[in-house]
């Protein structure tokens, strides 16, 4: 989650970040499946995510939290199926594999990844409303979030750029109220910022989706990574920390801690 909250503050230090969901201007490409580090070799930053899962996965599923907020789309997805099939009661292992799919601040998805994302919102859907498996109300929340986004009923999805304009803004609505109601769920505060960033519409020049995702960030810097040791990671994949090169591996190229 540090790793996220870092990299949206760094975003919003540019003096004028252009719309992130614009089309006219190219998309850096996503980077490359990366194989999977042994878990005991990551350096993915604490994360605590309560689920109603069963207990066997918890630290499964705290890992593929981990890897959303780090950017590991890839490697996120492979967990949260690994979990859907561990606990096939698990609502909430859906809602990480359809994040997966949503890389918010780099490209659309197209119409058939929409279509994936919406069959496992479907199937967490279902899964939460049995009795047996019933997620939190707070769970419940994210699974309706992301459901906003994935929900279909509009024509030409990929195309129709109001279309998306609407999926995102009621994404970000969501998470928003998510956060209202929850208000110490630090990811889902961090989720709602990148949210935020990811609605700028292409011709909006205002800065004041950028200023309401500071709003937001600049307590969860406070509270979660303001004062740990800073790291990040550098040249070979290792991380290089204030007080030295450290010997376990790493990816991306962002501060955490």
């Amino acid at each position: 989650m540090k790793t996220l909250i870092l990299l949206l503050l760094s975003l919003l230090a540019l003096p004028a970040l252009p719309a992130l969901s614009a089309l006219s201007a190219p998309v850096p490409p996503a980077p490359p499946a990366l194989p999977a580090p042994p878990a005991s070799d990551e350096r993915l930053g604490p994360v605590s995510f309560a689920v109603s899962c069963a207990p066997a996965v918890q630290t499964s599923f705290v890992r593929g939290v981990a890897l959303l907020h780090d950017f590991w789309y890839q490697e996120a997805q492979r967990q949260f199926e690994e979990i859907a099939k561990a606990d096939p009661h698990c609502a909430m292992a859906r809602w990480g594999a359809a994040m997966s799919f949503y890389h918010q601040i780099w490209d659309r998805p197209d119409d058939a990844t929409v279509a994936k994302g919406w069959r496992e919102m479907q199937a967490a859907q279902a899964q939460a409303a049995q009795a047996h498996a019933a997620p939190s109300a707070r769970e419940r929340e994210y699974i309706a979030a992301l459901s906003d986004f994935y929900r279909p009923g509009r024509r030409d999805y990929q195309a129709g750029k109001r279309d998306y304009q609407a999926r995102v803004n009621a994404y970000a609505a969501a998470m928003g109220k998510l956060y209202k109601d929850y208000p110490a769920d630090a990811d889902a505060g961090a989720l709602y910022a990148l949210s935020l960033l990811a609605s700028q519409a292409p011709n909006d020049d205002t800065l004041a989706l950028n200023r309401k995702a500071m709003e937001v960030l600049t307590p969860l810097f406070a509270r979660n990574v303001a004062g740990r040791h800073r790291c990040q990671c550098g040249l070979g994949g290792r991380v290089a920390c204030g007080g030295g090169q450290k010997t376990k591996r790493c990816h991306g190229s962002i501060p955490f801690g």
